[in-house]
């Protein structure tokens, strides 16, 4: 009975059986870690806290240090590991722009 089943005319049937179930299954597992991970385009993490952005733990020092992103990584400039800037400590978009505002004008 095997030999029937294992023979070479069923041989590519079989491979591509079994490529198709593996491609489905990796799909699968893909899209359900995904969609619920990101909030408008940022990567979230597991504090229950909503991620604003990743940055630069040495932002505050002002350039070079001014990596932001919306994914965890290392900063660009220092290969430091990225922190999360989160929505309750972020500062609000009308401090942050007259705070950028100023800073340019000083010259």
């Amino acid at each position: 009975m095997l030999k029937r089943i294992f023979n070479r005319q069923n041989t590519p049937w079989l491979v591509a059986g079994v490529l198709a179930i593996a491609l489905i299954a990796v799909l699968l597992a893909k899209g359900n870690g995904s969609a619920s991970n990101e909030i408008n385009g940022v990567t979230q993490d597991n504090s229950g806290r909503r991620v604003m952005a990743w940055v630069d733990p040495m932002i505050s020092q002002g350039p070079p240090h001014t990596t932001r992103s919306n994914h965890p990584g290392r900063a660009v400039d220092c290969g430091m590991k990225l922190v999360p800037l989160y929505a309750d400590e972020a500062p609000s978009e009308a401090t942050a722009s007259s705070t950028v505002s100023t800073a340019g004008s000083g010259s």
